[in-house]
């Protein structure tokens, strides 16, 4: 995962509080502390996913699409990228034989496997409505 994936949940909890009006880039990256292209970047990500609308224009902004309580974790990392942990190095050299290193790559692989599924089962578990009931319940 990237911090892509925090400001998405960020976003996605901020205009669950905005459901009769629009949110727009800047009001966004006030509120998550970051600039607003990236918080358009993230965006574009959930739109494709069908997670929110968009209006153009001055008066534009962002809005949910679905209910906050549809909304998973595991959709919102799903709409980002493919996988919650992902290597990119191996070593060695790719037609390299060396059975010691290829068994550990193996492994590690099985373990990155592993690792992603037990991501998405628990993010599975938890919707955007969940986060927000936590925050308002711990600010009682």
């Amino acid at each position: 995962m990237t911090s892509d994936f925090n400001i998405a949940v960020y976003a996605l909890v901020h205009l669950s509080g905005k459901r009769e009006s629009l949110a727009s880039s800047d009001e966004l990256a006030k509120t998550i502390n970051t600039h607003p292209v990236r918080i358009r970047r993230v965006m574009i990500k959930l739109k494709e996913a069908g997670m929110i609308t968009t209006k153009a224009g001055v008066t534009g902004g962002y809005s949910l699409n679905e209910s906050p309580d549809t909304i998973t974790l595991s959709q919102v990392a799903k709409a980002l990228s493919d996988d919650y942990i992902h290597v990119t190095w191996h070593s060695g050299e790719i037609n390299q034989t060396d059975a010691q290193r290829q068994g550990v790559q193996n492994i590690l692989d099985d373990i990155f496997v592993k690792l992603n599924q037990t991501c998405d089962e628990v993010l599975s578990q938890i919707t955007i409505a969940s986060i927000t009931t936590k925050l308002e319940d711990s600010s009682l």
